[in-house]
């Protein structure tokens, strides 16, 4: 049993359906208007709704932004397989990122909110990273970490070859190479590869890309954090999907 905090977290568990809530924890001093329609939603769900101490609901929370809402649910269970196929099979020009080396959980959230603001339709996560703290996942991705499509992989598996199979390019995002994310087709079926900041992307993954390009920076710049690496290709790939190349 996990838990989670804050309205937008509540709510988008609720619109998913992906996972069972036990039970609300509602503080007594919480603004009833703000969580009308959480509220009226759990009733239509006939999930139970526990009125607490505001000490209490503190000292369950990881922060003190829950604004008098917690969640008791079943963990988030990644993607399979049959989930990835109705995304290809429902977008025209899929979008996915593939994230490898992720190892704090507020950047991991911020990623997936990223992702889904720019419209990314699914998201590959190396299978011995998904171990981090849902809550604050939950949280720093505004409800995105469950509403997109999240699928775990192993460089054994095939998953990267078989997105290869149906159409996709697999781009790495790396530095020191001659391309640039402005002179890659982003608005054809692609997956975009991104790696922590600490080893970046594993040779045993370059091996399986099908191209490669880096994020222009002024000489003498550090790297960017994965989540700022992200939001760059993003954002020239959400350019080239809704505006006209030049």
């Amino acid at each position: 049993m996990t838990h989670l905090e804050g309205r937008l977290s509540v709510q988008a568990v609720m619109e998913a359906g992906r996972r069972t809530i036990e039970k609300l924890l509602v503080s007594n001093t919480a603004n009833e208007e703000k969580l009308e329609e959480v509220l009226k939603a759990a009733r239509e769900r006939n999930i139970p709704v526990q009125r607490v101490a505001s000490e209490e609901l503190d000292a369950i929370a990881h922060a003190k932004t829950h604004g008098g809402l917690l969640a008791l649910c079943e963990p988030r269970r990644p993607d399979g397989e049959a989930e990835l196929d109705a995304v290809l099979a429902r977008e025209r020009s899929p979008l996915m990122l593939l994230l490898e080396g992720v190892d704090d959980a507020r950047d991991f959230g911020s990623v997936l909110r990223s992702g889904e603001a720019l419209g990314v339709h699914a998201v590959l996560l190396r299978k011995r990273e998904w171990d981090f703290d849902e809550t604050d996942v939950m949280r720093s991705s505004s409800g995105a970490f469950e509403r997109l499509c999240i699928v775990r992989f192993d460089h054994e598996d095939g998953l990267v070859e078989r997105m290869k199979t149906r159409g996709l390019a697999v781009l790495a995002c790396v530095p020191n190479v001659m391309g640039t994310v402005f002179d890659q087709e982003l608005a054809t079926p692609v997956v975009i590869a991104v790696g922590g900041e600490k080893r970046g992307l594993s040779g045993t993954l370059r091996a399986k890309c099908t191209g490669f390009m880096r994020i222009p920076m002024k000489a003498g710049s550090t790297s960017l954090t994965m989540r700022d690496a992200v939001a760059v290709v993003l954002g020239e790939a959400m350019r080239q999907r809704t505006l006209p190349r030049r």
